[in-house]
């Protein structure tokens, strides 16, 4: 792995199949992360909620989210890990709240309004890298959350792709 964050490619077809792969999909996660992050600022939300939060860092490196209350759904698991990661972090956005969601078994709505989500103001909902593991009807109920949470001039950013052979 180190060679291949270097840039060198490895010798024997399995290996630079996977550095290839990975260089690929490295590329399209970095322009997938500057578009999502133009229409952020485009938007210019009071909230922005962030389904499938991951490792997503967004509140600790875009000052245009200072004063903008972000939202962090996640599996609570996931979201123990990454409060161990950015304990030392220096955040951007003043107001960065974790709501724990399992999406297959917890009520989004109910968790988004317990961590204070106000439906009456305008949100960037972010989407990205998640959609592909659900089934269409947990798809159905998020977006109908989506879709009763968000007042006029809410948008929403969904990023889905179809899992690889790979």
């Amino acid at each position: 792995v180190r060679n291949e964050l270097k840039g060198v490619v490895p010798p024997g077809f399995r290996a630079r199949f996977r550095h290839q792969y990975l260089r690929t999909q490295a590329m399209m996660m970095a322009a997938r992360t500057v578009a999502i992050d133009d229409v952020v600022r485009a938007a210019g939300s009071a909230q922005v909620v962030i389904l499938g939060a991951g490792l997503d860092g967004r509140a600790w490196r875009m000052p245009e989210l200072r004063d903008v209350s972000v939202f962090e759904v996640d599996h609570p698991d996931s979201q123990r890990d990454k409060r161990e990661r950015v304990q030392k972090l220096q955040a951007t956005s003043l107001d960065i709240r974790f709501v724990p969601v399992d999406f297959e078994h917890d009520a989004l709505d109910q968790a988004l309004a317990h961590a204070g989500h106000d439906e009456t103001r305008t949100t960037t909902w972010i989407w990205e890298g998640v959609v592909m593991y659900l089934t269409p009807s947990d798809i159905e109920a998020t977006l109908a959350v989506i879709q009763r949470r968000s007042t006029a001039g809410s948008r929403l950013v969904i990023v889905y792709h179809v899992p690889a052979l790979v």
